[in-house]
């Protein structure tokens, strides 16, 4: 009879070696919890992936930070192509312009995320400061500072970075950049901002003033309610010389159709100056739902009948003494919102 684990002949007289265990096959177990914590501080990535790339690396927290960029930014890479729906947008503005940058990404958990805002306002700061008339590709190279965890690098590195810290598709979806006009003002809104200067909508207005500015702060304040209005109403023109001609005679034959048809189908005929009359009050319609300065200014608290942005304009001109104000540009942009402003 021998007993299990009895061991009989040559073996019994030699010492068993057992050959060192590689730290890499232990387990996390073996990892120190504060090398994880200084890690995920660093790098932002979630505990899971600190204790493997630790336990990758034997320990050496450079290597490991190292080793979670280049494992993130790979597959950073593979997220571009899915869909972004959801996101936010920075406004940034110096002396001479004002931008709108839309950052997308794929929840509205990570469009909360304070890295994620970060990031965002520091592409719009970098935009207003050195992207003057640069596309998104270009604006791309323009380095970025050290954002949180993120390392300096120029915008495209950054938000692969991004993307890997925070597990989503990141794009760099919109920027919308305007010039301080001549003898004018640029000033910007943002809707339901979360924190200033960010929000999920924003709008930028420029108005000039003829023949010179005169009270600019007044002249501002009364650009920042049109880009309000702008953010309210979503007009696809700032006035009616700006929608273009093939849209207005489509626009017509459809109503003047419409309008026959509707006379038709009671039994009555239209006559050509009726139909001119009723097509020139639907489009008077069109216009005062679809040009800014053709639509109703709103007054938020005031009760009393609103007057025309065209009208509300002249009526600040005459307050702050100059000629006229004139709207040089505007635009919309936000998550999800396709304007053609």
């Amino acid at each position: 009879m021998f007993r299990i684990g009895q061991v009989f002949g040559p073996l019994a007289t030699r010492r068993l070696s057992v050959a060192p265990v590689p730290l890499w096959t232990r387990g996390f177990a073996s990892i120190p919890a504060t090398l994880v914590k200084q890690l995920r501080d660093r790098t932002g990535a979630s505990m899971g992936k600190c204790r493997e790339a630790l336990e990758h690396e034997e320990l050496d927290l450079e290597k490991a930070h190292e080793w979670l960029r280049k494992k993130g930014i790979k597959k950073a890479e593979g997220r571009l192509n899915r869909d972004a729906g959801e996101g936010i947008v920075a406004v940034a503005q110096s002396a001479d312009r004002a931008v709108i940058v839309e950052l997308q990404c794929e929840t509205d958990f990570v469009a909360r995320a304070e890295l994620f805002l970060d990031c965002t306002d520091a592409i719009a700061k970098m935009v207003v400061n050195e992207g003057s008339g640069k596309d998104l590709e270009a604006l791309g190279a323009v380095g970025l500072p050290a954002i949180g965890s993120l390392a300096a690098a120029p915008a495209k590195e950054v938000l692969l970075e991004l993307s890997s810290v925070l597990g989503e598709s990141i794009l760099l979806k919109r920027v919308a950049q305007m010039e301080r006009p001549e003898n004018g003002v640029v000033s910007s809104y943002v809707h339901n901002a979360s924190r200033p200067g960010i929000g999920r909508m924003a709008a930028l207005v420029a108005l000039r003033a003829h023949p010179s500015v005169k009270d600019e702060a007044a002249i501002a304040e009364a650009a920042r309610g049109l880009a309000r209005q702008v953010v309210a109403t979503k007009p696809n023109y700032v006035k009616v010389e700006d929608i273009p001609q093939e849209v207005l005679d489509s626009e017509s034959q459809i109503l003047l159709a419409a309008q026959r048809a509707e006379r038709e189908a009671s039994g009555k005929t239209l006559d050509d100056a009726t139909a001119q009359k009723i097509l020139q009050g639907k489009l008077n319609k069109m216009y005062q739902e679809e040009v800014l300065m053709k639509q109703e200014f709103l007054r938020p608290g005031d009760d009393a009948k609103p007057p025309t942005v065209e009208k509300y304009l002249a009526e600040v001109a005459g307050q702050v003494g100059v000629d006229k104000l004139t709207v040089e540009a505007a635009t919309l942009v936000g998550v999800g919102i396709d304007s053609s402003l």
